[in-house]
């Protein structure tokens, strides 16, 4: 691995991303992790990993400023924590524009002035959504796409709005006060831990109960399984080619949502009907990622698939209920 003998923080460690990133990172660094516990309690992989005596807890808020005064000195910071979830875009809209920009700015303004190496910020596909179906921007879309809301009144733009305000000021502070940083955007990171509010244990969970339902089918997407996204995220954060970049994370196959759960139905063993709805207001039909610049500046490449990260997730899913 690329990063070794450093201190790392990582928030949102107790989540999906960040607790992944935390295993891998704490076999050869200092690592702590803050989460508040908002979306999810720990649960035992996390209680496990804090009390191996690898990796340092700290609970608090982030978007309190006098938190974020307090937290350590550190040579990489992995800023993951987000509200993310489609259905809080809806239900939760300020507050997922609040947890993903506040944060940002306060951890920001933390170290501005320390000698970090690295400040890494995960940005999302969803910030350029619109610019794909309301100006036919040309897909696979590479890191240039304008980063377009179609509607700002609509619920829907809430994490994209908050995340598009983040990556202006994780640049801004490059400008100003020469933080070393790097955006990865991350398209559709799936896998074991990945909480109910995503498009595949959503599925999952509506099938162990024989409902075979299904939103937007023709909307077509591209996967990359979790372990893949955080080593490619790892590299991305270790080189010196990538220093005030934006990178995308993802892979280039592209899968229509039909595609999708007929994969996750056979890997099941189901055979229902299934039942297709619309797809969600303001939900973008194509989302297929350029990974050039990912392959070229950092030598990555996925190691799993879509089946085998299926039929890992799907494993998780029949056996826990989160």
């Amino acid at each position: 691995m690329a990063i070794e003998n450093k201190r790392i923080l990582i928030t949102g460690g107790a989540g999906f991303i960040g607790f992944r990133a935390a295993e891998l990172l704490s076999k050869n660094n200092k690592v702590t992790v803050v989460d508040n516990f908002l979306r999810r309690q720990p649960d035992e992989n996390f209680k496990s990993l804090i009390q191996s005596g690898g990796v340092k807890l700290i609970e608090g808020d982030l978007s309190s400023s006098e938190f974020v005064s307090t937290l350590p000195e550190v040579d990489f910071v992995f800023h993951f924590a987000a509200l993310n979830g489609t259905s809080n875009f809806y239900d939760y809209p300020f507050s997922v524009i609040k947890s993903a920009a506040l944060p940002t700015l306060n951890l920001l303004e933390r170290y501005a002035d320390s000698s970090i190496e690295r400040f890494v910020f995960s940005g999302t596909s969803e910030s350029y959504a619109g610019a794909i179906d309301k100006f036919s921007w040309p897909v696979p879309t590479s890191e240039d796409v304008p980063l377009v809301i179609t509607d700002i009144r609509s619920s829907r733009w809430s994490y994209a709005a908050g995340k598009t305000a983040s990556e202006a000021m994780v640049f801004a502070a490059n400008s100003q006060f020469g933080i070393p940083i790097s955006v990865v955007r991350f398209h559709n990171v799936y896998g074991p831990r990945m909480g109910n509010k995503h498009v595949i244990p959503e599925f999952i969970n509506r099938a162990k109960s024989s409902v075979y339902s299904l939103y937007g089918s023709d909307n077509r997407r591209s996967f990359i399984f979790v372990d893949d996204a955080v080593l490619a995220t790892v590299l991305v954060a270790s080189s010196s080619r990538t220093q005030g970049e934006v990178v995308h994370i993802g892979t280039s196959e592209e899968v229509s949502m039909l595609e999708l759960a007929k994969k996750i139905m056979k890997l099941g063993g189901w055979n229902g009907e299934l039942i297709i709805y619309d797809a969600p207001e303001g939900s973008v039909s194509r989302r297929q990622p350029d990974t050039t610049k990912l392959r070229e500046l950092t030598g990555f490449s996925p190691a799993v698939d879509l089946d085998e990260g299926l039929d890992r997730t799907l494993t998780y899913y029949l056996k826990h209920v989160e």
